[in-house]
């Protein structure tokens, strides 16, 4: 396999993952991809800053922003001062996590299914994916 095979081949796959995560957040009543993966990052129970979710999620600060103070307002999200008092963090309120944990539950059953079946090669690959991504970092410069 040459080079350009390799990155085209990773780009294909990474794409195809996330459209799969896409079409099933459309099926299950998640209309915007950027919605599901909020949903997803803040269903890990923590709090965290917008920047955090912005980052996490490899979406614009605005974009996060925008969709936080309508979930805010639909009672889906909190935000509170942090020690940092520039700063907000944003969790689930009880409704919220109800909502979510509805929304996500199959999707979650699914994934542990894959992962229980697969669990050595799947710890394996994101062990893998680290040591790429930290090759990757060469392309900052």
């Amino acid at each position: 396999m040459q080079s350009r095979d390799f990155y085209f081949k990773l780009c294909d796959l990474l794409n195809s993952i996330n459209n799969k995560y896409d079409k099933y957040a459309k099926r299950s009543g998640i209309v915007s991809n950027n919605l599901f993966w909020l949903f997803y990052a803040l269903n890990d129970d923590k709090p965290h800053t917008q920047l955090d979710l912005s980052e996490h999620c490899s979406l614009p600060k605005t974009t996060v922003n925008t969709i936080i103070k309508e979930l805010e307002k639909q009672g889906i999200v909190s935000m509170v001062k942090d020690n940092d008092k520039r700063k907000k963090l944003v969790s689930f309120t009880k409704e919220g996590k109800k909502y979510a944990n509805n929304l996500l539950k199959d999707l979650f059953s699914k994934e542990d299914m894959i992962f229980n079946a697969n669990k050595e090669e799947l710890i394996a690959l994101i062990e893998k994916l680290n040591k790429f991504n930290e090759l990757l970092n060469i392309l900052k410069n």
